[in-house]
């Protein structure tokens, strides 16, 4: 007798941290604080104690380029050699302490995958991603993945993950605004 082992639900989050960050960051905190600034009012559905901004920022290329860096890493897992066209769209957070990120995906915008870079997020809440079945617990232990991805950020990483994900962003107990740039990647073609 033969057995097979067929993949269901195996979903694989590409994450980096970025060689210039201690660089970079600064900058893209003081760009974005001013522009929160300037424009106080947050985008609409924003979270409680969150300012979204929406602006291209004066380091884009920069930006965009890390984006790409680990989306093709991705690509390649998945596809191969073959070109995908992407269509990258970002914006910008602001968390104050002791304000939270609600659950959510962000299949209706249309994306595939989403992501985000921390800006400033050491020490001001996690990250917990999952499917529906991880959130309503009925994935039950010793099965594999059952748990929520916990995840600690860094300040320079970058994360990539699928836009079904559910994810929410837990309380920023800290001192500090949590900043960060998030984004969502559209394929305008099919994929291969």
């Amino acid at each position: 007798m033969k057995t097979f082992n067929t993949l269901v639900n195996e979903t694989r989050i590409f994450h980096t941290i970025y060689d210039g960050y201690k660089t970079l960051n600064p900058r893209l905190q003081a760009e974005i604080m001013q522009y929160k600034r300037e424009h106080p009012e947050s985008l609409p559905g924003s979270n409680h104690g969150c300012w979204r901004g929406l602006f291209k920022s004066q380091h884009e290329e920069q930006l965009l380029h890390l984006i790409l860096s680990v989306l093709n890493e991705w690509s390649k897992f998945y596809f191969g050699d073959k070109k995908m066209e992407a269509v990258i769209k970002y914006w910008f957070n602001v968390n104050d302490p002791g304000s939270y990120n609600m659950l959510h995906h962000h299949v209706m915008s249309g994306a595939i995958l989403s992501g985000v870079y921390y800006i400033q997020a050491e020490d001001t809440g996690n990250l917990h991603l999952g499917t529906i079945n991880q959130w309503t617990r009925q994935v039950k232990p010793p099965l594999p993945f059952h748990d929520l991805v916990d995840h600690k950020p860094r300040d320079g990483e970058l994360m990539l993950f699928p836009s079904h994900l559910l994810h929410d962003v837990g309380p920023n107990n800290s001192v500090r605004h949590r900043i960060n740039m998030a984004f969502n990647v559209e394929f305008p073609k099919e994929t291969p």
